[in-house]
């Protein structure tokens, strides 16, 4: 056989429906390298299913219900409570016995062969097809896993989102030539990042907490991801030049924004368990909230005032609900002539 534009488009779709995230550039040639010795697409779904990494997002004890549920989510964009009839229609399927490689290239053939007029089946087969085509384009140029997530984050049903994201890959964004990836430890401490893209992992617990009150990270250049395991503990720390935060929420988690310059996104990934809420205070008016798969997201925000200057107001720019803390020093009449308040 030879590789073919279906088989990286079939992987690419995989990844998508499977782990909610692009193909990195040698997971796309390994499952490719499957299709083209001969195996079924049905075959390559399942051992990518039955890989290692994906018992995060699948562990062994989800019911056929929930594991249909998460499918639900990265195919078609929609909660699975939204479609009761839907869900039990996949579930039966896995209940008698079909494979989930099986069931999920099923769904995948559904959605991206969609010729109905059901507003809902037409939403998702735009939200797919942009991301099926953010993934290849991902995929194709050598992508790294660190950023494989975030690059489908802003896709949606509108084709304007998806020409963005492609932009951003040609513009060299998750390009084969990665950062660094820092694991943060249990000091407080300074972590400086490098030129490319790189990844800072850290966790909220009272037991092996990484990621604590007085962390200041620096992304540098490059495209970089703050990677959080919330589990709750306090951690007021700092970031600059950090785009995206990827919360994987396992408890209840609340975090004090303002001390986090450049954050454009702030995303509740799919590997969260449901019912946990993230709330987010001191937010800038700039950054984006998205929730991958379940749990709920909050957020507050800084008032005009205090996002520009990064100096508190003390409540005196007569914001309703206002959420500076800090006093400032300085009086509101030495601010009157060079700064609007508003």
């Amino acid at each position: 056989m030879a590789i073919t534009a279906k088989m990286r488009s079939d992987v690419s779709n995989l990844y998508v429906a499977l782990f909610g995230r692009a193909p990195d550039g040698e997971g796309l040639g390994f499952w490719v390298g499957k299709l083209d010795a001969g195996q079924s697409i049905e075959s390559v779904a399942q051992q990518m299913y039955d890989t290692t990494p994906a018992r995060v997002l699948y562990p062994s004890f989800l019911t056929n219900q929930e594991i249909i549920s998460k499918f639900y989510t990265n195919v078609l964009g929609r909660p699975a409570g939204t479609d009761a009839s839907g869900i039990a229609f996949w579930t039966a399927k896995l209940d008698a016995g079909q494979t989930k490689g099986s069931v999920i290239v099923q769904m995948l053939s559904v959605v991206t062969n969609y010729t109905g007029t059901d507003a809902a089946g037409l939403d998702s087969a735009s939200l797919f097809a942009n991301k099926g085509a953010v993934a290849l384009a991902y995929g194709l140029a050598n992508g790294n896993i660190d950023n494989a997530t975030s690059i489908l984050s802003g896709v949606t049903k509108d084709a304007a989102t998806k020409d963005a994201a492609i932009a951003q890959i040609n513009a060299g964004f998750g390009s084969g030539t990665a950062g660094t990836t820092y694991n943060l430890s249990a000091n407080v401490e300074t972590t400086n990042g490098t030129s490319g893209d790189d990844t800072f992992n850290g966790t909220t617990t009272n037991t092996g907490q990484t990621l604590n009150t007085g962390d200041i990270i620096n992304g540098a250049a490059g495209n970089d991801t703050l990677k959080i395991t919330a589990q709750g503990a306090t951690a007021l720390f700092q970031t600059n030049s950090v785009e995206t935060i990827d919360v994987r929420m396992l408890s209840a988690q609340a975090f004090d924004a303002v001390g986090w310059a450049s954050v454009g996104t702030v995303n509740l990934n799919n590997e969260s368990i449901n019912g946990n809420a993230l709330t987010i205070t001191n937010a800038n008016q700039a950054t984006t909230f998205k929730i991958s798969d379940q749990g709920t997201l909050s957020a507050s925000y800084l008032c005009e005032w205090h996002q520009r200057y990064r100096e508190a107001c003390s409540g005196r720019c007569g914001c309703e609900g206002c959420v500076c803390l800090a006093v400032h020093s300085c009086c509101h009449r030495e601010h009157c002539d060079d700064r609007v308040w508003h």
